[in-house]
C-alpha cells in the first residue's frame, strides 16, 4: 500500500510546522544565552542613573560651596547714616571705623558765560577796531587769546567772520603743546539767553581749583598791534576782567614770595604788622592826626601815612636798634641764611658775608653803618611789601568778575577732627575700599555695622545641598531584610565611603586656627543629617570674628619686612630726597621747616626725630609705618611694611648712616593659607573632577553598559546566523523531498495506466 508521507510532510494531509518549531527553538536559545547580560545591562543601566544622579547632587553641592568662595563676604559692613551732607559706599571687605563728616565747602567747577550777541550766526569781532602807535585806527581781521586751565595752555586763533558756534568748534578743536585736547578738560556751550540773543558758555568738566580756567592775551614781537588785538578780544567776549584779576594774583603771589624773601632774610626779625594792627586794644594818632585802629587796613593808606605807620610800628615793637641788630646777626652766624653788605673801605668798596663777618670788621664804624641800613632796608622793605599784599587783596575782592559765573574751588572737610580738602567731592584715598560723596555743607555721622546676611545664607546653603546628597544616598543604598530588596548603589565602596568623606568635612579640624566646622554650629544627627545652628555661629563669630573669617575663607600672609635702625646719636640734617622710601622722598612739613630755622629754640634730638616719623607716616607710603624707640634714653627708628610690595629704602648715604639706616631692598613674600570653603572644593574636585573617583566610577558604568550592549548584539547576530541557516538548509530539503513526491507520483500514474491495459 502506497504511502502519503514524505519526508518533510510526513504525507500530504498533515505537513510538519517547521517553522514554528525553529522560532520556538531560537526563542530557547536566545532566553539561554541572552538573560544573563541583558539582566547584568539593566542593573547596570540603573546603576549608572543613580551614579549620575548623585554626581550631578555633588556638583550642584561644589557650585554652593564654590559660589562662597566668590561672593560671600565676611564681616560685610553695612552703614547707618545720620545726616545728609555725605554718602558713604564700601567694597566687599573694606573695613572702616565710625566716623564723622562736616563738609565746609563742596568743589566747584569754573565757570564762565560770555557776553550776549543778539544772534548765533552774528559776526562777534568784525566791528573791533583799535588805535596802533601811529594813532591810526586798525580794522580787527584776525587775532588769538589764551585760555588756560591747570597746567595746560591753548591759542585760540579768531577772525572777523568768526560766529559763536564758529568758535565753539574752535575751542573744541584747540590743542595745547602738549597735544592735549582742550575738549577733553571743558565743555562749550551755545546758550540760548533770550531776546533773541546767545553766549557762549565755558565749563571745567572736572572740578577743584586745579581746574581753574583764565583768559590772558597773545603778544607777538613782531607785531605790535597783536596784544592790542587781543586785549580787544576778550573784552569783546567779556573775559577782560579775569585777565585783570589774574594779574592781580600774579602779582599777589610775586609778592607773597618777595615777603618771604625778605623775612628769611631778616631771620625772624620781621613782625607781622597786620597782627600788630588787629591787636590794638586802643586807638593810636599818627604825627599828621590819622587814627588807626584794630579795623584799619593799609591799603587805605597813602605812601607819606606808610611811612609815618611804619616809624610807629618800630617804636612801639622794638626793643631798640642795637639790641634788634645782634640778634640778627646771631642768627645769620648761626647759619640761618645768607646775607651780604657792601661798604665803603677808602676808595674801594668791599663786600661781607655777615654769617661770616669778623669781629675786627665788626668794629670798623662803615660796617656798623652798613648792617644798620641794610636791616632797616630789609624791615621797611617788609613792611611795604605787607602794605603791598593788603591792597592787592583788596583790589582782587574790589575787581568784580561778572562774566566769571562759577568759581573752582577744592572741596573742605573735616574729618573726624583733621580738616582735608580734596579737588573733588568723590573721596576715595582716605580709607581703602572707601568712597565718600560729598552732597552738601553739614555734618554727616557714619556707623558701621557688621552684616553677615550673605554669609549666614551661605552656611545654610550649604546644609541643604549637604543633606541633599544624604538623603539621596540614603535611598540608592538601602537594604530591606524583609523584602531582600537593595537599592542600585548598595554595596558599592566609593558610595559607602562618600557618606564618611562627607561627614570628615565637618570635622576635620584647620591646623591654622584650631577650628572646625562643627566648632560654628554644624552637628551631624544619628542619620547623618547636617543641622546648623544659626545662634552658634553668630557667638562664636562675634568672639572672634578674624580668626573665623581665616578659617571660613582663608588669608594671604605676607612676610613683614621690619627695618631697626643702629642706636641714633646724632641729630640729622635731613634735605629732601635724603631719605627715600618705596620711590618716595620724605619730607619735612613747612611749619617744621620754619621751625628748624628758629635758632634761639633749636629743635631737640627727639622732637626731630617725632617729626621725622611723623613725616613718614603723613607721606601715605602704602603698607609701610614708622615709630621711635626708646630704651635707655638711646633712640631707634623702627620702619616696618606689611610685605604686600617691595620695600625700599634708598638716599643719601651718609645721612642714612646718621639715621643708623642704610640702602636696602626686601622683595615681597606671599604664602596663602586656604580657607576650609576651598579645601571643601578642592575634597568634591577630588571625586568628581576630572579624574575624580565618581567621575571615573561613572565612566566605569558607562563602559560597561557599552561592553554588555556589544555582547548582546553580537550574540543575537550570532543566534539569528545560525537558526537562518537552518531554515536554509531545511529549506533546500523540502525542495528536494518535493521532487521526489512528484517523481512518485509520476511512477504511480504509469503503473496504474499499465494496470488499466492489462
Amino acid at each position: 500500500m502506497a504511502s502519503n508521507l514524505g519526508l518533510i510532510g510526513f504525507g500530504s494531509s498533515s505537513t510538519w510546522d517547521f517553522k514554528g518549531i525553529s522560532d520556538k527553538l531560537k526563542a530557547a536559545e536566545q532566553g539561554s544565552r541572552l538573560s544573563l547580560p541583558k539582566k547584568q545591562l539593566s542593573t547596570a543601566q540603573n546603576q549608572q542613573k543613580d551614579i549620575t544622579t548623585l554626581v550631578t547632587l555633588l556638583n550642584t553641592f561644589k557650585a554652593s560651596v564654590k559660589n562662597s568662595i566668590e561672593q560671600t563676604t565676611v564681616g560685610k559692613q553695612t552703614i547707618k547714616t545720620n545726616g545728609e551732607s555725605a554718602s558713604l559706599s564700601l567694597v566687599d571687605g573694606a573695613k572702616l571705623d565710625d566716623f564723622t563728616i562736616d563738609v565746609k565747602k563742596l568743589a566747584t567747577k569754573d565757570a564762565f558765560q560770555s557776553k550776549a550777541v543778539k544772534s548765533d550766526s552774528q559776526s562777534l569781532f568784525s566791528d573791533i577796531k583799535i588805535k596802533n602807535k601811529d594813532n591810526e585806527e586798525q580794522v580787527f581781521k584776525e587775532g588769538s587769546f589764551k585760555i588756560m586751565i591747570g597746567k595746560e595752555e591753548f591759542n585760540i586763533k579768531v577772525n572777523s567772520n568768526d560766529t559763536m558756534q564758529s568758535l565753539k568748534e574752535k575751542l573744541n578743536e584747540a590743542t595745547s603743546t602738549n597735544s592735549k585736547k582742550l575738549s577733553s578738560l571743558i565743555n562749550v556751550k551755545v546758550l540760548d539767553v533770550g531776546n533773541n540773543s546767545s553766549s557762549l558758555m565755558i565749563t571745567s568738566k572736572k572740578t577743584g581749583l586745579d581746574n581753574a580756567i583764565s583768559f590772558d592775551i597773545v603778544s607777538d614781537e613782531n607785531n605790535e598791534d597783536a596784544a592790542k588785538f587781543s586785549n580787544a578780544i576778550l573784552e569783546k567776549l567779556g573775559f577782560l576782567e579775569n585777565k585783570k584779576v589774574n594779574d592781580l594774583k600774579k602779582d599777589l603771589q610775586t609778592n607773597k614770595d618777595n615777603l618771604e624773601n625778605i623775612n628769611q632774610q631778616l631771620a625772624n626779625n620781621a613782625y607781622d604788622v597786620k597782627s600788630w594792627i588787629s591787636s590794638l586794644e586802643k586807638e593810636i594818632s599818627l604825627d599828621d592826626g590819622t587814627k588807626i585802629n584794630k579795623d584799619s587796613k593799609l591799603s587805605s593808606l597813602s605812601t607819606e601815612q606808610l611811612d609815618k605807620l611804619f616809624d610807629k610800628f618800630k617804636s612801639e615793637t622794638s626793643k631798640n636798634q642795637e639790641e634788634d641788630v645782634k640778634n640778627w646777626l646771631d642768627a645769620l652766624k648761626s647759619g640761618f641764611t645768607k646775607v651780604e653788605i657792601t661798604y665803603k673801605d677808602g676808595e674801594e668798596n668791599k663786600t661781607i658775608d655777615l654769617s661770616k663777618i669778623s669781629e675786627e670788621d665788626l668794629a670798623k664804624e662803615e660796617v656798623k653803618k652798613a648792617i644798620n641800613d641794610k636791616f632797616n632796608e630789609l624791615q621797611k622793605s617788609s613792611f611795604n611789601t605787607q602794605a603791598k599784599i593788603d591792597s592787592l587783596d583788596d583790589s582782587i575782592k574790589n575787581n568784580v568778575d561778572v562774566n566769571h559765573v562759577q568759581y573752582a574751588q577744592d572741596a573742605l572737610f573735616i574729618y573726624d577732627g583733621v580738616e582735608v580738602s580734596r579737588s573733588s567731592n568723590e573721596i576715595d584715598d582716605i580709607s581703602v575700599g572707601a568712597t565718600i560723596s560729598l552732597k552738601k555743607e553739614g555734618k554727616t555721622d557714619f556707623r558701621m555695622v557688621n552684616d553677615n546676611s550673605s554669609l549666614l545664607e551661605a552656611l545654610k546653603d550649604f546644609a541643604d545641598n549637604y543633606n541633599t546628597i544624604i538623603n539621596n544616598m540614603s535611598t540608592l543604598t538601602s537594604y530591606d531584610e524583609e523584602t531582600k530588596e537593595a537599592g542600585a548603589l548598595q554595596g558599592i565602596s566609593e558610595v559607602t565611603n562618600l557618606k564618611n568623606q562627607l561627614s570628615a568635612l565637618i570635622t576635620d579640624v584647620d591646623s591654622k586656627t584650631n577650628l572646625s566646622l562643627s566648632n560654628l554650629g554644624f552637628t551631624v544627627n544619628r542619620s547623618g543629617i547636617l543641622e546648623f545652628d544659626e545662634s552658634v555661629f553668630k557667638k562664636a563669630y562675634t568672639a572672634n570674628e578674624d580668626t573665623i573669617k581665616n578659617f571660613l575663607m582663608g588669608e594671604d600672609v605676607y612676610q613683614k619686612n621690619t627695618v631697626l635702625s643702629q642706636e641714633i646719636s646724632l641729630k640729622p640734617d635731613l634735605s629732601d630726597g635724603d631719605l627715600i622710601i618705596n620711590g618716595k622722598s620724605i619730607v619735612f612739613s613747612d611749619d617744621f621747616k620754619k621751625r628748624l630755622e628758629d635758632k634761639e629754640k633749636p629743635v631737640e634730638q627727639k622732637e626731630y626725630l617725632e617729626e621725622l616719623v611723623k613725616s613718614i607716616n603723613d607721606a601715605k607710603i602704602e603698607g609701610v609705618n614708622a615709630s621711635l624707640i626708646e630704651k635707655d634714653n638711646k633712640f631707634y627708628l623702627s620702619i616696618a611694611s606689611n610685605g604686600k610690595t617691595d620695600f625700599t629704602i634708598s638716599g643719601d648715604s651718609s645721612k642714612l648712616a646718621n639715621l643708623g639706616l642704610k640702602e636696602e631692598k626686601f622683595i615681597s613674600s606671599k604664602t596663602t593659607n586656604i580657607g576650609v570653603f576651598e579645601k571643601i572644593k578642592n575634597s568634591l574636585d577630588l571625586l568628581i573632577g576630572n579624574d575624580g573617583t565618581f567621575t571615573t566610577l561613572e565612566k566605569d558604568y558607562k563602559d560597561k553598559i557599552d561592553k554588555l550592549n556589544k555582547e548582546i548584539e553580537k550574540t543575537t547576530k550570532d543566534i539569528d546566523t545560525k537558526f537562518e541557516t537552518l531554515n536554509n538548509r531545511f529549506s533546500q530539503y523540502d525542495a528536494m523531498m518535493a521532487k521526489l513526491s512528484l517523481q512518485e507520483n509520476q511512477i504511480k500514474q504509469i503503473i496504474e495506466q499499465s494496470n488499466k491495459k492489462s
